[in-house]
């Protein structure tokens, strides 16, 4: 049964996914009662996802307790939030007009600041070009296709039905982006150097599944400029980025100048602005900040720490091998090149991508890039082979959602409520109770009316009870690295006093601890918890860091654990942890030799080894326990030495090597310092 859960749809580990609708959850179960011999000796009860199974019946039934949402509630914004939705302060008339202002502000910067011109956008393009945006080339994000039938029709109100012929018909699809249609756009328009254009374009994204930031209806400003090809660097993308960036922030001020109403007077969220720089990081350096966490927990972590970041170079799988941070088409943007600015929206708590855009990709990018993704054949579509005969313009350019920047501006929880999209009914429902105001598509069943008491207790309370359970099941793994204050500090009693003083429901140490010696005589501690997700990791580091014996903590690793693990499961993570841990700290040290040269011949050379490796111990060095006296000439001699910088990064590694040679050369006692080997393994 188990394999059939981990296994469905052939992705390991991905059956939450696999199973979000009541007909894919009763194929499952459907498989394992095939699976079963036809009688069983015992009567077996067996609970999954909302479903009560008798193995001995072979019958399944709905678990009626379980009343699966149309939408996760974790994705509507916290119910402390709510309040500061500005739709409960400014009328819908209001909302258009505060939307209004944003655009053309917006419109008017971009035009100032960047000089672009605005242009009429497509909406249709021609099938088997390659001008459309493929997206991540799956199925279920290609575009929507139809066929123009291209023949005359007699007009009137009864007409003869024509056979459609296939000597004029179009076939067509829906425009999804036009980041290959600008760039032709450059061309034909005959722009120079620093010149472009922006187009407001709608477009159409069938695989999405609407929520509070997704909607099968896209709109964005779509931008792109006439670049040299010298200026295909990072130092130019960031330029452009800093001066968008610039735009947004403005705008923000500008908005909340005119209607101070969109904050709610008191509110936490009421100081809240966005910073007026914006952080760039690559998406190696999040993936390695955060090596435990999926890509979306990886940019939450990212913007809860600096409130906006442009993360640089999107589409490349990451140096440990695992997937992209995001899939990326190979037709555009030069994965080197690109990123993505997000930002936590101050309702949602959640990370808000507001703009994708790069530098465009040349001729020798865009073969990588095909390669890589195994889309060689797309190099003979006349797009594609334009590029590779270099016939198009160098550029870069991208796309800046409008909806999602009016959602954030305005303050506002869902992109509904400042964009129509097309809404499931019970969506529609749930964003009701939510006081989330959805501009309406049809007349639907919240059209008229609204939910009276006992429809909103009875929502409320299947609602909390839903996140009752998934609040039980939620664990996290974490693991901490404690510094004593000082050299003396008795570590088991620390631990004993940390544990013993840490104690609240839900929060569970583990029944060991480590100590690793680090120079000098001080150790530190390395101890794990299991908290749940009413537990705050930051409340207990602060508790903590407030003793007298502690100097500051740091955490390790935070792992988050599927409620099907068993205690041994658990056991076995943490086992794997400590020797991925220690494997990676093995993989990432850097051994170092090197020859003292002593200031006379005179010299104790044992002597200034002893002294050496007994002075000079930072965090991460490790000194080889012998060392070699060699002769050079003349009766002078000099002292051959290793060590091992082990911080875990290179670069600090390579640092700290550095420190550690001044600081030998600074002795009175020693002349020079001969770096003869650095090898990182």
């Amino acid at each position: 049964c188990l394999s059939l859960l981990t296994s469905h749809n052939g992705r390991s580990n991905q059956y939450p996914k696999a199973t979000n609708t009541m007909s894919s959850k009763k194929n499952i179960v459907d498989q394992i009662l095939g699976c079963l011999p036809s009688k069983s000796p015992n009567k077996l009860d067996f609970h999954f996802m909302g479903f009560n199974l008798d193995l001995r019946e072979h019958k399944w039934s709905k678990d009626e307790e379980s009343v699966e949402p149309y939408m996760p509630d974790e994705l509507l914004p916290p119910e402390r939030n709510r309040a500061a939705n500005s739709t409960h302060r400014l009328s819908r008339m209001d909302l258009q007009r505060a939307s209004t202002h944003l655009k053309r502000f917006v419109e008017k910067r971009l035009e100032e600041d960047l000089g672009l011109v605005k242009h009429a956008a497509p909406i249709v393009l021609l099938t088997g070009t390659g001008v459309n945006d493929e997206l991540d080339n799956s199925k279920s994000k290609s575009p929507i296709k139809f066929t123009i039938p291209n023949e005359d029709v007699p007009r009137g109100i009864a007409t003869q039905i024509i056979q459609p012929t296939r000597k004029n018909e179009l076939h067509c699809e829906i425009v999804q982006s036009l980041a290959n249609w600008k760039r032709l756009m450059l061309d034909h328009l005959g722009c120079e150097v620093g010149e472009g254009i922006y187009c407001e374009s709608p477009s159409i994204r069938k695989g999405y599944k609407g929520d509070t930031t997704h909607s099968a209806v896209v709109d964005q400003y779509d931008f792109e400029v006439r670049i040299n090809e010298s200026d295909r660097t990072i130092e130019k993308l960031k330029s452009f980025v800093t001066t968008l960036w610039k735009i947004i922030t403005d705008a923000e001020d500008y908005i909340l100048s005119l209607y101070p109403s969109i904050l709610l007077c008191g509110h936490p969220t009421s100081t809240q602005r966005l910073p007026k720089e914006i952080t760039f990081v690559t998406a190696q350096e999040v993936h390695d900040m955060f090596p435990n966490l999926g890509v979306h927990e990886r940019e939450n972590a990212i913007v809860g720490k600096y409130g906006a970041v442009f993360i640089v170079g999107m589409g490349w799988p990451m140096s440990d091998g695992s997937e992209p941070a995001e899939i990326r088409s190979p037709s555009y943007d030069d994965w080197n090149l690109n990123g993505d600015i997000i930002v936590k929206h101050p309702l949602t708590e959640y990370r808000h991508e507001l703009s994708s855009m790069g530098i465009r990709v040349d001729k020798n990018s865009l073969l990588k890039q095909l390669k890589s993704r195994g889309m060689e054949k797309q190099a003979t579509l006349s797009f594609q082979k334009a590029i590779l005969d270099e016939m198009i313009p160098f550029s870069y350019g991208g796309g800046l959602g409008i909806s999602r920047l009016l959602m954030l501006l305005l303050r506002t929880a869902h992109i509904g409520e400042v964009h129509v999209g097309v809404w499931h009914d019970d969506h529609y429902d749930q964003a009701a109770l939510a006081g989330i105001d959805l501009i309406p598509d049809r007349i639907t069943r919240t059209f008229y009316r609204k939910f009276n008491d006992d429809e909103i207790t009875r929502l409320k309370t299947e609602a909390e009870k839903r996140m009752a359970k998934e609040e039980d099941k939620e664990r996290t793994l974490v693991s901490i690295q404690v510094r004593p204050a000082t050299a003396e500090t008795e570590m088991s009693l620390l631990w004993q006093k940390i544990t013993s003083r840490n104690t609240e429901a839900g929060l569970k140490w583990e029944d060991t601890c480590h100590c690793a010696d680090i120079g000098y005589g001080i150790k530190e501690l390395f101890m794990t918890l299991t908290m749940g997700s009413k537990n705050s990791l930051d409340e207990i580091i602060d508790r903590i860091e407030k003793m007298d014996e502690v100097q500051s903590v740091e955490v390790v690793s935070m792992t988050t654990i599927p409620d099907i693990f068993t205690d041994e499961c658990l056991a076995r993570i943490k086992r794997e942890t400590a020797i991925r841990r220690a494997e990676k700290d093995a993989k990432e040290s850097t051994f170092v030799s090197i020859a003292v040269r002593p200031m006379t011949i005179h010299t104790d050379l044992e002597a200034l080894w002893s002294k050496i490796t007994g002075t000079i111990l930072p965090r991460g060095l490790k000194w080889q326990e012998k060392c070699l006296i060699s002769d050079v000439a003349f009766d002078i001699k000099q002292l051959d030495m290793t060590f091992v910088a082990g911080l875990g990064i290179p670069s600090e590694n390579f640092e700290l090597s550095e420190r550690v040679v001044e600081e030998i050369e600074a002795m009175e006692e020693v002349q020079s310092v001969e770096v003869k080997v650095m090898t990182v393994a």
